[in-house]
């Protein structure tokens, strides 16, 4: 099954600063994605937090002017230049040094990134799919327990 792409619909409601709903739908869809993927380049943990951070805030305001276009390329990529920039740029503030924000297309980098993205989506993926067989917990909800049965509608199987 592939990895959808981020939703139009929710790219489209970016561009409006002041909905709450889809700025928060979508720090939650990818603030572990972009965290992860700046430890993966060599931040700690509250490093790679203020990298996501930061490309959150540089967003609300880039999304103002942002047009989707399939031509100019996937909002991956787009989102992958902006939090290589915010590395870079993290990186630079540390060492007092000018930085390059500049990576050859085909790096290391861009490879890690994509896996990133197939590694986050794949669990999301598996998240929404699992779904209690009686259908009484919303998939979002039920985990997998070691316990014979967590469906209050299903008797134990012990």
């Amino acid at each position: 099954m592939p990895i959808p792409a981020t939703q139009p619909t929710l790219i489209e409601r970016l561009r409006d600063p002041a909905d709450q709903e889809a700025w928060q739908r979508f720090e939650s869809g990818y603030r572990e994605l972009l965290v992860r993927f700046a430890m993966r380049r060599g931040l700690q943990r509250p490093d790679a937090e203020d990298v996501a951070q930061a490309v959150f805030v540089a967003m609300v305001t880039a999304m103002q002017g942002f047009t989707l276009d399939a031509s100019r390329g996937r909002f991956r990529d787009y989102l992958f230049r902006a939090v290589r920039n915010e590395i870079a740029r993290s990186r630079a503030r540390a060492a007092s040094a000018p930085a390059s924000l500049e990576a050859d297309p085909g790096t290391a980098e861009e490879r890690d990134f994509e896996d990133e993205w197939m590694a986050h989506h794949g669990e999301r993926s598996r998240r929404t799919r699992w779904r209690c067989s009686s259908g009484c917990l919303p998939a979002t909800r039920w985990r997998p327990s070691p316990r014979p049965s967590t469906c209050p509608r299903r008797p134990s199987t012990r």
